[in-house]
């Protein structure tokens, strides 16, 4: 039986670091005003990070039956990845063109996005694997 008990670690972890870059690039928005855009950008990609650790560690924990829908799940992973990645590439190049330090932070997020979202997927497979189950056990 499928359990996302690595993914979901590795979705606390890169959570913790969005929540980090978060807070300090808000708390350096006055001085360089694309680190805000960065500090927003980071803290959505902590909320995603810890609500789809949350999935994982509610799925280790609950019978099938219960879970969520997994059209609803899948369409979770796919927009909040896209979003995320967009607003990366998009934080990124606005820093460049205004030459900002956060490009720097746009960078870091990107390769966080990277991680969260294929830790996102690893749940989401643990998710259809688990559901599937008893079907193929009939």
């Amino acid at each position: 039986m499928a359990r996302p008990r690595v993914a979901t670690v590795l979705l606390i972890v890169f959570g913790a670091i969005a929540a980090i870059v978060a807070v300090a690039s808000l708390a350096n928005a006055a001085e360089d005003g694309p680190l805000l855009g960065c500090g927003v950008l980071a803290a959505i990609i902590a909320v995603y990070a810890f609500v789809f650790a949350g999935y994982g560690h509610r799925f280790s924990r609950i019978a099938s039956e219960q879970a969520p829908s997994t059209v609803l799940l899948t369409w979770l992973v796919m927009m909040g990845s896209l979003l995320c990645v967009l607003g990366a590439l998009v934080m990124f190049f606005v820093s460049v063109s205004l030459g900002s330090q956060g490009s720097v932070v746009a960078v870091i997020l990107l390769l966080v996005t990277f991680v969260v979202s294929i830790a996102s997927a690893r749940v989401l497979r643990a998710h259809v694997v688990r559901t599937k189950a008893p079907a193929a056990g009939d």
